[in-house]
């Protein structure tokens, strides 16, 4: 069946989430539903890719489809796809990032390299020139800040989430 498949994972899976598994079989024999301690294990996971996997042991559980190897097979390679498409963006944007960073710094080595000649030491010395170069360190720091901002990619989300899970089953018991 179904929940003991998923329970002898607690045994046959990796190392590093025997415990969930080994939890949800406690789950199951201390007369927890299958969709509670199916739940339970979706947010010890708590990942998006994780939440369309037990979203489709749930679905075959209720529905008894006898394809749930087979749609577990196209979301390992849809899965699979994504991730590598989501490793090509990451290295261009490491590119992207890494010349911005240069952007930013660029000017200042500049700076440093004309602070050799004493025309430019007496300019950046007078107020104008104090004024000129605070404003250009606060405009590299904001620069820097939003580029970093804007660069990062989020996370897949999490659409299958099942808070709503715990009071939908109080409500039928």
């Amino acid at each position: 069946s179904l929940p003991a498949t998923i329970s002898s994972l607690k045994d046959r899976g990796p190392f590093e989430v025997r415990e969930y598994f080994d939890d949800f079989y406690r789950n199951l024999q201390s007369g927890e539903s299958f969709a509670r301690s199916l739940n339970q294990l979706r947010n010890c996971f708590s990942d998006s890719i994780s939440d369309q996997v037990f979203e489709i042991l749930e679905f075959s559980r209720e529905s008894g489809a006898r394809d749930t190897a087979l749609t577990l097979r196209a979301l390992a390679e849809h899965t699979r796809a994504d991730l590598q498409i989501r490793k090509e963006v990451l290295a261009k944007q490491s590119w992207i990032r890494n010349s911005a960073a240069l952007a930013a710094i660029a000017p200042w080595l500049l700076l440093l390299l004309l602070s050799r000649s004493s025309n430019a030491i007496s300019a950046y010395q007078s107020k104008g020139g104090i004024v000129i170069l605070i404003l250009g360190v606060c405009l590299t720091v904001i620069a820097f800040i939003w580029m970093s901002t804007q660069s990062k990619i989020q996370s897949a989300p999490r659409i299958f989430i099942k808070e709503k899970l715990d009071s939908n089953v109080a409500v039928k018991n």
